[in-house]
């Protein structure tokens, strides 16, 4: 088949939908060599020779991916005899007459609109119920991300296809990371968080229990290290970790390389991850790898990926987050146990079994 793919999430920071995205192409041109893949995007896509299988299809307008996806793609679709396109990112043209699957990650836009900025709101919540009524099928995270959409979109159930994501395979213990510490002056005892830094994430909470932990004699000199790109209200972020007195014990370190990650997750005591809302959550299983333990929520779809792997907390208690910190920086034997069961949980978890799902469905789709 000739199978169109929208890849501009593969032109911005790669986090979340677009480490989704550039993963899943990756192992499709593993796992899927019978088809010819087309990439589209509003600007050229950057080199990567793991790409090198599919055609760049130049169809530019970089003033604006919207008005690109909505006027100038559809067209382009329709000159190229594609069987199906495939939408990774929630939204899709309103007029193509190609068959897609759009990835639908979550459904917090409906659930908590209190986690997006307005023109978000405004855009998506209009378009992505039609969108999803015109999708031959949507593909979503977890079976926690399938339910809420469901209920949210008013769609049966034989409409959506649950396929979990993964971590990339490069993610592993990395035994001596000696030149990272050194290029970030990463302290040898540090909680670590991993993500873009918006309001569902939860660092508010996160930040004030970190510095009720830090009153303790023992956590006084433990740091807290946060890696990811800024995202939406963050002024209100940088001015919580000056109320709290925190400018000694946080190390922000931006956005970071996937082939840094490893060795800053080796080097980390354990992960925090009390996130308030997610279709999936990729860092935890990163973190699984690299082989330190993780602290998540129990709500949402964390408790369905972590498993018996990673220890739960209320999200919503700044008190249950700081005893959660506390025991996982402590407790020798939870966090061996909390590795081993995590080495043992990642393993459910490949970018190859995406794909060769994702194919199938393509397949059945064009069928």
């Amino acid at each position: 088949m000739r199978i169109g793919f929208d890849a501009t999430p593969l032109l911005v920071t790669r986090a979340g939908i677009g480490k989704y995205t550039h993963a899943l192409l990756c192992a499709l041109g593993e796992v899927a060599t019978d088809h010819d893949f087309r990439l589209y995007a509003n600007r050229p896509i950057p080199p990567d020779a793991a790409l090198n299988y599919a055609h760049h299809v130049q169809s530019y307008f970089p003033r604006s991916r919207w008005l690109w996806e909505q006027t100038i793609l559809p067209r382009t679709i329709g000159q190229d005899d594609l069987q199906l396109f495939h939408f990774p990112n929630n939204s899709a043209p309103l007029t193509t007459r190609v068959p897609y699957i759009v990835t639908i990650h979550d459904a917090s836009l409906f659930v908590h609109r209190e986690y997006h900025p307005w023109r978000r709101i405004a855009a998506l919540r209009l378009l992505m119920p039609i969108i999803a009524r015109r999708a031959t099928k949507i593909v979503t995270d977890s079976h926690y991300a399938r339910r809420e959409l469901q209920k949210a979109l008013k769609l049966p159930a034989e409409r959506f296809e649950v396929i979990y994501l993964a971590a990339d395979r490069h993610f592993r213990p990395i035994v001596q990371p000696t030149a990272i510490q050194k290029k970030y002056h990463l302290p040898d005892r540090f909680v670590l968080y991993v993500g873009t830094l918006e309001p569902r994430k939860n660092l508010q909470r996160l930040l004030e229990a970190f510095a009720q932990l830090r009153r303790a004699a023992d956590h006084r000199q433990t740091k807290l290290v946060i890696v990811g790109a800024d995202g939406w209200r963050m002024p209100d972020f940088k001015r919580q970790i000056d109320q709290l007195g925190l400018q000694d014990g946080i190390v922000r370190l931006g956005y970071v390389d996937d082939t840094e990650l490893p060795a800053i997750y080796s080097l980390a005591t354990c992960l925090a991850f009390p996130s308030l809302h997610e279709g999936f959550g990729i860092p935890p299983l990163e973190a699984m790898a690299c082989g330190i333990p993780v602290l998540t929520s129990r709500n949402s779809a964390m408790s369905e990926i972590c498993a018996n792997a990673a220890l739960y907390v209320d999200p919503t208690e700044t008190a249950s987050i700081e005893q959660g910190l506390h025991q996982l920086l402590c407790d020798r034997q939870l966090q061996a146990t909390l590795r081993d069961a995590g080495f043992s949980r990642v393993r459910d978890f490949t970018w190859q079994e995406t794909a060769r799902k994702t194919a199938k469905l393509y397949e059945e789709v064009a069928a």
